[in-house]
């Protein structure tokens, strides 16, 4: 049963160009943002998000990395949330390539 949600999972976020970002900010209240996917996904367990490390949401991202992502196919009207870790990434070669 598992894998039917985790394969699901996988095709809806292969679909997803935009990606709902959950967070909460430095007073505890939730806070979501929706974000480009990456072009390059490299997983489920491993998500990519794009968006300007200079913003706001980046830096709450710092200071609590806890929360979620939700994407979504309008066709059949389907969507998945996932929870985690937020680690954001700086290295220009590994942006360069996502």
């Amino acid at each position: 049963m598992a894998d039917k949600y985790y394969d699901g999972a996988l095709r809806l976020y292969n679909r997803a160009r935009i990606v709902f970002v959950g967070f909460n900010d430095s007073d505890g209240y939730p806070n979501i943002k929706a974000v480009l996917a990456a072009d390059k996904k490299p997983g489920i367990k491993e998500i990519v998000i794009k968006t300007n490390t200079s913003s706001w949401h980046v830096a709450q991202f710092r200071e609590d990395p806890r929360g979620c992502l939700y994407f979504f196919s309008l066709v059949g009207f389907k969507g998945t949330m996932l929870k985690g870790t937020y680690a954001v990434v700086e290295d220009a070669k590994i942006r360069g390539i996502l």
